[in-house]
C-alpha cells in the first residue's frame, strides 16, 4: 500500500554462516548490516584447540570476502583485540569457575592471567588475526571497525605498524580511558561511545 518497511541493524553477533545470514536478511527485509561478527561455534573449546584456529579464521575470511566481492560491505569489522574473553574462558575451562563469577576475578587477576601460556598463545593469535583483517581492509579499500577490550595500546601499535590510515579507523563501543580517547582524536581515529 505504498509504505515500504525496512529494517536496519547496526550490530549483530552471529554463530551462523553467510548463506543463513542472507536467508534471514531476506526473510526479515534487513537492508543493511553494519557490524556482523562471525563467531565460530564452540568458541570456548577453541581456546583448548589452537590447531583449529586457522581453519575457523579461514572460514570467517572466506565469508567476508564474498561480501566484499558483492560490494555490500561498508567497512571491515568489527575486528580487534579482546583480552577479557580469553581470561574469562581460561577461568571457566581450567579452574571450573562459572561464567557469571569470572568478571570480578578477571579484573582482580588480570596481570597474573595475562602471563599464562594459554592466554599468551591466544593473544598472539588475536594480534595475527587483526593484522590479516587490516591487510584485507587495505586490499578492498574499506575502513576498519575496531573492537577493543583491555587492549587499546596493542591495537594502536598494530594499526600503526600496518600503516593503516587513522582516518579510516573507528573504535566501536569505546570503553577505554579518557586519555586514550584524547589520543584517538589526536591520531584521527573515530570512536563510538555506547549510550
Amino acid at each position: 500500500s505504498g509504505i515500504l518497511y525496512s529494517l536496519f541493524t547496526k550490530h549483530g553477533h552471529l554463530e551462523i554462516d553467510l548463506d543463513a545470514l542472507k536467508k534471514i536478511s531476506k526473510q526479515y527485509s534487513i537492508q543493511a548490516e553494519i557490524a556482523v561478527v562471525y563467531t565460530p561455534p564452540g568458541y570456548l573449546e577453541e581456546l583448548k584447540n589452537p590447531q583449529n584456529w586457522e581453519e575457523s579464521l579461514q572460514t570467517a575470511m572466506s565469508c567476508a570476502r564474498k561480501i566484499f566481492e558483492e560490494k555490500k560491505a561498508l567497512a571491515v569489522g568489527e575486528v580487534g583485540l579482546d583480552y577479557y574473553w580469553p581470561l574469562s574462558s581460561y577461568l571457566q575451562l581450567y579452574e571450573n569457575i562459572s561464567e557469571n563469577q569470572t568478571e570480578n576475578l578477571v579484573e582482580k587477576r588480570f596481570e597474573e592471567l595475562l602471563q599464562k601460556p594459554e592466554i599468551q598463545r591466544c593473544i598472539e593469535w588475536q594480534k595475527e588475526v587483526l593484522r590479516r583483517w587490516i591487510f584485507i581492509a587495505k586490499e578492498v579499500n574499506l575502513p576498519l571497525v575496531i573492537h577493543d577490550r583491555d587492549a587499546f595500546e596493542d591495537i594502536v601499535k598494530i594499526i600503526e605498524d600496518c600503516k593503516f590510515p587513522p582516518q579510516k579507523v573507528m573504535f566501536h563501543c569505546y570503553n577505554s580511558t579518557p586519555e586514550n580517547a584524547a589520543l584517538s582524536a589526536q591520531k584521527g581515529y573515530f570512536i563510538s561511545i555506547p549510550a
